[in-house]
This record gives C-alpha cells, structure tokens and sequence, in this order.
C-alpha cells in the first residue's frame, strides 16, 4: 500500500509537469506532436505492465506482487538521470533574471541566432507576460476563477473542462485521449500556469476514478445499454468544444493570451489558424498597441488604456 501511494503521488506529479515543461519549451508549430508523447508513453507504460502482471499471475508467493512492484525503479531510475541533462523552461530562466540562458535555450530550441525574427518575437512576448506576474504576483488559488483581461476564470474552467470530458466519455474503454493533455497547459496564461494545469489534472484523475468505480456496477445492471450513457455524453461534448473551445494550433503560448484579449475567441481562432494573424496584430504591434500584459500592468494611463481597447473594439467591429 506504500508503495502504491507513493508511485500514485509521482504518476500525479509528472501528469501535472511533465505537459506543461513540454508546452513551454518546444515551438508552436510542434507543441501538438510533442506534447502528446507524454500520454502516449504513460499508455505504452501501462500496455507493458498489465503483460508484466499477467505473465506474473503464473507465479506464486510474494514475487507475483514484489517484482512488479519492484520493477518500477529501473525505470524511475533512469528518469531521474535523464532530468539531470533537460534544459530549464526559458519562462522559468527570464523570470529568475536568467535571461542569457532563457536566449540560449531559445536558440536552442529554434535551432536560430538571437537576431531571428523568431527569437524575437518570442523573446519579447515572454518577456511582456512575464511583466504582469511580477507586478501583481502569480495568483493564489482563490484567484484561479477571476475574470480579468486575459479571461483566467474561462481559460482555468476551459482546462477543468477539457479533462472532465477526457473521462467522461468513457476514454477510459478506449485509447484516444492524448488532445486534452496538449491541451490543458497551453491553453492556461503564464501567472497560472502551474495551479491551473494542476487543477485541470486532478479533473482527469477524480474523474477517472469516478468511471472506474461505477463503471463495473453500470455494465453488470445494463449490460450494453451502459454503453449508451458514454454515448449521450459525447453527442453532448460536441457542441461544447464547437462553442466554447478555441483552436491553439501554431500559436505561440503569448499568442493565445491576445486570442483571449481581443474578444470572439473562438471564432477569431478558427480564421487565425488557416489564415493566420493581421498584419499588425499582436502583441506590442504597431495596430493594436500594448499588449494585454502592458494594458494590465499599469505601465499605460487610465485614458491610454481606454484608448488602446476602443480602438480593439472598432478594429472588431
């Protein structure tokens, strides 16, 4: 049972990690593929366990469950090792003054020099988002739902969401489900990153947990109609994700903060990933102005700000 708890406390902290380092370290472009390998290697690390198990259930004695159990080390062994030699978060780096190593890795992980357009452009987006933490701080956990420029509230329900449908439309009796962990991490702004990306795990594993336990009592008293129930759910889920979910793909993690700024996020979405972003519109652009982190920081007068979203506004309409 020990042992149980304590490998059940790391499976909990690398779900709530492990994504959300990916998010902030690889390039837009790429974020997708590469974030789902987490899930993907969690489900190849369960597929080789359950044959561990039943090749052990031919065993008899206290190694049919030791082993197994035992198991687990070489490769936690090897994990530990391995994190020695991953670079940090370039967002972590700037925001403990770091900022030669944040370029480096930057660099690094565009495969670019420090003066391409690239490098710039999210060198300064990190820099502006990082602005807002640290004039009003990273948020507590009572602040998770405020409703502030950038959407907060929204975006912390919209991660939530995304794994309570993960479970509830039955993933766990099929294999799918690597969309809502890509998901969760980028959709959440840079001050609550870390709670919320922890929030919307913990909705896959009380979730899950609630599935698991009725699922056996749903299919003993319904048999295939049981089914019907996940069925129901799914049809549900559709106009949900249609209306209310923004599409993230290519965008920089700054880049969905301004998608949440403007306004008609899901539909500005949908155009900005086939036809991607105005001229001129952005974070720090010429057309726009300041970018919300500026507009929220209050490096601008009350009269500029007002200035700046009127002009978001007739830009809009």
């Amino acid at each position: 049972m020990v042992a149980r708890f304590i490998t059940g406390i790391g499976t909990g902290i690398e779900t709530s990690t492990v994504p959300m380092y990916q998010s902030e370290l690889c390039e837009a472009e790429k974020r997708g593929r590469l974030v789902s390998s987490e899930p993907l290697f969690v489900g190849v690390g369960i597929e080789i366990a359950y044959w561990f198990d039943y090749g052990m259930s031919y065993t008899s004695g206290s190694k049919a469950w030791r082993l197994p159990i035992a198991c687990q080390m070489i490769f936690a062994v090897f994990v530990i090792i391995l994190v020695f030699g991953l670079p940090e978060s370039p967002r972590y780096l700037y925001k403990h003054g770091r900022s030669e190593e944040a370029l480096a890795i930057l660099c690094d992980v565009y495969d670019a020099t420090p003066d391409d357009p690239k490098i710039a452009k999210e060198n300064g987006e990190i820099l502006e988002a990082l602005k807002v933490e640290q004039e009003h701080g990273e948020y507590k956990w009572s602040q998770l739902l405020k409703r502030d420029k950038v959407q907060t509230g929204r975006r912390v329900l919209l991660a939530y969401g995304m794994q309570f449908m993960n479970q509830m439309g039955g993933i766990n009796l099929a294999t799918a489900n690597c969309i809502p962990w890509v998901y969760v991490p980028e959709i959440l702004p840079l001050h609550v990153r870390a709670k919320g990306t922890a929030v919307g795990i913990s909705a896959n594993w009380i979730w899950n947990f609630f599935v698991v336990m009725i699922t056996p009592t749903l299919l003993n008293n319904l048999e295939w109609k049981g089914y019907l129930i996940f069925m129901c759910l799914n049809f549900a889920f559709v106009p949900l994700v249609y209306f209310c979910y923004p599409e993230t793909s290519n965008l920089t993690l700054e880049e969905i903060d301004w998608l949440f700024y403007e306004g008609n996020v899901v539909r500005r979405s949908v155009r900005i990933s086939k036809e991607g972003w105005e001229e001129g519109v952005g974070w720090g652009s010429s057309v726009h102005g300041p970018s919300p982190a500026v507009l929220e920081s209050g490096s601008l007068s009350s009269r500029e700000k007002a200035n700046v979203v009127e002009q978001n506004e007739n830009k809009a309409g």
